[in-house]
């Protein structure tokens, strides 16, 4: 069995406590400096909390410090404070010693200590070793964490796995205080995180999720299409050589040629080339211990070629396979697929399918590749696999994805119920590749249940205007409901059809219907230059088709999506997809742009603003802000009073079901026509209410009602905002309202949107993602702030968040109501209730 090598995987890399050079000279009021470092890397802006820094600093540090080990703790910080004002410091190394720095200063002054050890070990890995070492302390550090949120304890995690081989270092020795654990108990925590975490498989993600760190730090941003400037050297060979050895130039980077067809431009690197090399270091290395077999097994994966049958795996555990798919992603599919069997052949055939099923769920771009593989009956496992994506994709009415499913062969008359509902049946039929895979066997299918029971999908086509439409326009359509019914039949019901709803001169179902879905759904999922791109691409009649046609499309709300319908205007409007800054673009500007080149777009405009906002709205949109009110005081209360973790879960969990209630419905179909998709007042009070119950929660930000608060509860909120502000939320509000990201060591200005459903920070996915092995969710391990945050600093954190929020709120706010008002002054609308300026408040 492929295994770590204890005597290097567990070895501790030479000592480096001190990150800067302690003996340069330090300036007379270095602590209070040290100070204003830690307020400016954290982007504090209350000056109650930049005073409350200086203070507790001084109290632990200063003069009229009587700590035991005083000098000892000044030593430390003024490393640190060094390691701040150090321009070779990273942005991120310097976030990281300051929210560690400031989470520790409420704490005893031991404790505090203790925390300033742990700062030390941030210092920038130089090679294999000490990046492995990284992986070992974040399980050590995450271990501590998920059992303990005292300071002294936490220590006493990383003293036992020191003291018990793990190979990490011991914080602070000296610290007398043994902490609320046991020691039994740490060791048997630490061998269990371990045990699952710290294996041949993790270890190559996690080392993987290191570089990628490090890189990100120096600018990388994954694949960029327009092309790296020279930054691209900042994480190329030099940097990559300490930690993989030598890489050859040429093969590194994915390049194209510009446009000049004269130079070339970088618009990524080769990871596969990257991965190939840290495979042969670890070999080098000796890293891993493996047997002859399983040394075939490993050559193969630096090979060109792909391998024969592979009879020793690598992986004996579904997540192992499924980790080790994730380190494969630049591999051929080819290799992918004999590894999977390797994976299989150990194992019960009875198991094969459950197997599979949770690999496909995590790379659903292996199904191709492996419905091809007679061998074990896994392409019998695909089709199960892909029914059941299908069945699910057309109850969620995700057309998109059945358009691939069905390709693979996979039939659509499982789900011919689902695809007849009224919010699915037109872009149903609509599609092509849909339409085209429909056979007579299909057509001659029985509605059991429903609006159409009784009824055979052929007659329910024919009554249908559209899919009477369809029929004469699609010979191979006709040809297949013609032999499901005979062509007698088909004339008859033809003509009775006609008879009782005929297509109207004028109402065609062009083309342009096809599309209007897509387009309606980038609308939906903030994507504004794809969905720009086919307005300039639209003729004039199918771009006026685009902007006028109304059509039900999800957002991203809880990853499944809301339902929505309307205009592409009404639904920019109702996600308040609008301008931030004066000088940006968003989506309801760019689309009112373009509605204004028809002649009677003003009209346009006016009508669909009228229909997504008629005269009453204002009061929904209270008596939901007073729902939302009452649900979140609720939930803080009930979380505060609880006496165990079972009832903040009981808490947590009624809270999560009314965020379903409001977003979903009852049945899961509700539809969105009018007003706001969702009350943003919601987040900014969640926010709020965190601050002013930090204290009385517990004080620390893992304590387990904070913890709850933040990542369950404030995390479930971001699951469901509208579409833009999740995008704002992953890029990071503050640097939106504020500015000062670090880019090469000098603080930016305010962005604009960015457009992405990635952290900025780290590059992970906004709803889940993993991390050093584990799957980690939204809403139950973290909350998001421009990256995946498992708690926030500390309770003036959650001010700070509010703060920004709620300055977006207010300036998108300012803009919606000056489009409001647009509507007003048009002299064919009527006038809307004097409500209007009272309704912010509503909105704020």
């Amino acid at each position: 069995m492929l295994r770590i090598n204890p005597d290097k995987a567990l070895a501790l890399p030479p000592v480096k406590y001190q990150i800067a050079n302690i003996n340069q000279p330090l300036p007379a009021n270095w602590l209070h400096l040290l100070g204003e470092e830690l307020i400016k890397h954290l982007n504090l802006q209350v000056d109650t909390a930049k005073a409350n820094i200086h203070h507790q600093l001084n109290e632990k540090a200063g003069e009229q410090s009587t700590y035991t080990h005083k000098a000892d703790l000044q030593k430390v910080l003024a490393s640190l404070y060094l390691t701040l004002i150090d321009q070779k410091t990273l942005p991120s190394q310097r976030v990281s010693i300051a929210m560690k720095l400031v989470e520790g200063l409420p704490q005893c002054t031991p404790g505090f200590h203790n925390r300033c050890l742990m700062c030390t070990n941030t210092a920038v890995p130089t090679n294999l070793d000490e990046l492995l070492s990284l992986v070992r302390q974040d399980l050590v550090a995450r271990t501590a964490s998920e059992n303990t949120d005292e300071v002294h304890a936490h220590n006493r995690f990383f003293s036992v796995a020191n003291t018990a081989g793990f190979g990490v270092r011991a914080m602070n020795k000296s610290d007398t205080y043994t902490g609320n654990i046991g020691d039994k108990v740490i060791l048997a925590k630490l061998k269990a995180t371990f045990a699952t975490h710290y294996t041949p498989i993790t270890i190559l993600n996690s080392l993987i999720d290191q570089l990628r760190g490090l890189m990100s730090d120096r600018g990388y941003a994954g694949r960029v299409e327009a092309g790296y400037n020279e930054i691209y050297h900042q994480f190329g060979r030099d940097f990559l050589r300490p930690f993989i050895g030598e890489l050859n130039p040429v093969v590194l980077w994915e390049t194209a040629v510009e446009e000049d067809e004269i130079t070339t431009k970088v618009l990524d690197i080769h990871w596969l080339v990257v991965k190939c090399a840290l495979l042969q270091t670890i070999y080098s290395q000796a890293l891993f211990i493996w047997s002859p077999e399983e040394d075939v097994t490993y050559q193969a994966l630096l090979s060109d070629k792909t391998p024969k049958t592979l009879t020793t795996p690598l992986t004996h555990t579904t997540d192992e396979l499924i980790q080790f798919m994730a380190f494969l992603r630049e591999w051929p599919s080819s290799h992918k697929a004999a590894y999977v069997l390797a994976h299989l052949r150990p194992q019960p055939a009875l198991q094969h399918g459950e197997i599979l099923a949770a690999l496909f769920r995590q790379h659903p771009s292996l199904l191709p590749i492996l419905k091809t593989v007679t061998d074990l009956d896994i392409n019998k496992h695909v089709d199960v696999y892909l029914a059941t994506q299908l069945k699910q994709a057309a109850t969620s009415g995700n057309l998109a994805r059945l358009v691939p499913l069905v390709e693979q062969g996979i039939s659509l008359l499982p789900v011919l119920t689902q695809l007849m509902r009224p919010e699915n049946k037109a872009a149903f039929m609509d599609e092509p590749t849909l339409r085209q895979h429909l056979t007579a066997n299909d057509f001659q299918h029985i509605f059991t249940e429903g609006k159409y029971q009784g009824k055979s999908l052929a007659q329910v086509w024919i009554q249908s205007q559209r899919g009477r439409y369809w029929l004469s326009k699609d010979a191979s359509l006709r040809t297949r409901i013609s032999e499901a019914l005979d062509a007698d039949n088909l004339n008859q019901l033809l003509t009775q059809a006609e008879q009782t709803k005929p297509i109207l001169h004028g109402k065609l179902f062009a083309p342009v219907n096809v599309n209007l879905k897509t387009f309606l759904l980038l609308i939906a999922h903030g994507e504004q230059e794809p969905a720009e791109k086919m307005l300039k691409d639209a003729s004039p009649t199918d771009r006026r088709a685009l902007l006028t046609g109304k059509a039900i499309v999800r957002d991203y709300a809880d990853e499944t999506g809301r339902l929505l319908k309307g205009t592409a205007l009404q639904l920019a409007l109702g996600a308040e997809d609008v301008k931030y800054h004066d000088d940006e673009k968003a989506m309801t500007e760019m689309l009112m742009e373009y509605l204004r080149l028809e002649t009677d777009g003003e009209t346009l405009i006016a009508d669909q603003i009228k229909a997504q906002f008629p005269k009453g709205w204002e009061a929904i949109e209270k008596a939901r802000a007073d729902r939302d009110n009452d649900a979140i005081k609720q939930v803080f209360d009930a979380v505060f009073a609880a006496k165990n973790d079972a009832e903040i879960t009981q808490a947590v969990n009624v809270f999560k079901a009314y965020l379903v209630r409001e977003n979903k419905g009852e049945d899961g179909n509700k539809v969105f026509k009018q007003g706001k998709y969702f009350n943003m007042d919601l987040l900014t009070k969640a926010l709020d209410l965190y601050d002013e119950c930090y204290d009385r929660n517990g004080g620390t930000w893992n304590s387990p009602k904070n913890l709850a608060c933040w990542q369950k509860v404030i995390g479930s909120i971001q699951r469901y905002l509208s579409t833009p502000y999740m995008q704002a939320t992953a890029q990071g509000i503050y640097y939106i309202v504020e500015g000062g990201r670090y880019v090469d060591g000098a603080a930016k200005g305010k962005e604009p949107l960015k457009r992405s459903l990635k952290f900025s920070y780290d590059n992970q996915p906004y709803f889940s993602g993993t991390y050093n092995g584990s799957f980690l969710s939204l809403g139950n391990d973290y909350a998001g702030c421009g990256r995946r945050l498992p708690a926030l600093v500390t309770a003036w954190g959650g001010s700070q968040s509010a703060r920004g929020y709620k300055n977006l709120c207010r300036a998108k706010t300012d803009t919606f109501w000056k489009i409001m008002r647009y509507l007003q002054s048009q002299p064919t609308q009527h006038q809307y209730s004097a409500g209007y300026e009272q309704s912010r408040c509503v909105i704020l």
